[in-house]
């Protein structure tokens, strides 16, 4: 399904060779064969990010993407940034805390896109950051400031996905849920939520993007609908 609003930011993007932890996702995801797109220069002008709730598969799909169009996948580490913090994403954790965590992973992939130098694609992106800040919004329960708080990090999540992005692909919660540690809680009403956010404020945004359909939770298909659509966008220069 394409959400298709033109938008070509300038980029600045070096390729950190991907942590341990993803390398066992990089060895196991094959790869794709290129018909019928052999004809299709591997080349983007400008990044990626795959977007939506955990444990619906955006990484393996980032993964196997910056394998089909010849991309550095980028890893921003969000589980490692927690464990720092010694805050277990998967417990309920309060807004102060939320919002402070979530700066801190703005931060840290603000830092890492900075320095890249060609153009990438990302399993993260400030859309999820900004839905998984709302999702601990509880009726009245933020005073003046924190709700000013919250304003100014939607506010900041909006202007660094518009710096570092100039597409978007949403995925579902339409695979089957495995919970793992240091992940967020594997409740599918939970995952759904924050799809839901996902879905808002993808659509949404200035960002062009393609929705990745419910009853596709295969990789290849899922690969191959992605290559059409940019096909389609003409993002090949």
């Amino acid at each position: 399904m394409t959400k298709s609003i033109p938008h070509y930011p300038d980029n600045s993007a070096a390729y950190p060779p991907p942590a341990a932890k993803y390398q066992a996702i990089l060895d196991k995801v094959p790869d794709i064969d290129p018909e019928p797109y052999d004809a299709i220069p591997n080349h983007i002008n400008f990044n990626i990010g795959i977007c939506g709730a955990h444990r619906t598969g955006k990484t393996t799909l980032a993964i196997a993407l910056s394998k089909a169009l010849n991309m550095p996948f980028v890893a921003i580490g969000t589980s490692e940034l927690f464990a720092q913090h010694n805050i277990d994403p998967a417990k309920p954790m309060d807004f102060r805390t939320r919002i402070a965590i979530q700066n801190k992973v703005l931060d840290k992939a603000e830092s890492i896109w900075f320095e890249m130098d060609e153009p990438f694609v990302c399993d993260r992106t400030p859309i999820d950051m900004v839905a998984y800040t709302m999702s601990e919004v509880l009726g009245n329960t933020l005073d003046k400031q924190l709700e000013q708080e919250l304003l100014d990090y939607r506010v900041r999540c909006n202007t660094v996905l518009d710096r570092y992005f100039g597409a978007l692909v949403l995925v579902p919660p339409a695979i089957p849920i495995v919970a793992a540690q240091g992940k967020a809680s594997a409740s599918f009403n939970y995952i759904e939520h924050i799809h839901l956010l996902c879905y808002s404020l993808f659509h949404r945004s200035s960002i062009q993007g393609y929705e990745i359909e419910w009853q596709r939770t295969n990789l290849d298909s899922r690969v191959a609908d992605v290559k059409r659509y940019l096909e389609n966008i003409n993002v090949y220069p």
